[in-house]
């Protein structure tokens, strides 16, 4: 049950909701690519986390940056400058 639940989303959704009502302009996520994670028994998990972490921040409307960032710029949604 659980498996299926994307907790990721709700986790950025509730991180840009707090974000917007506490007036903090831009957000900022580490990309999949920055994060260290190793499973000898999944080979596939580079793929799964890429897919799953960016895929997320793409969906909840982030952006890659130059950086290598995602970010979101909360200033449309009611942020004050």
């Amino acid at each position: 049950l659980l498996q299926s639940f994307y907790w990721e989303r709700l986790l950025v959704e509730l991180m840009i909701d707090w974000a917007v009502k506490n007036q903090i302009p831009q957000l900022f996520l580490l990309p999949a690519a920055m994060n260290k994670y190793d499973d000898p028994e999944d080979p596939n998990i580079v793929e799964r986390f890429q897919k799953r972490y960016d895929g997320t921040a793409e969906i909840c409307g982030f952006k890659m940056r130059t950086n290598g960032l995602w970010s979101l710029d909360l200033r449309g949604l009611g942020v004050a400058e």
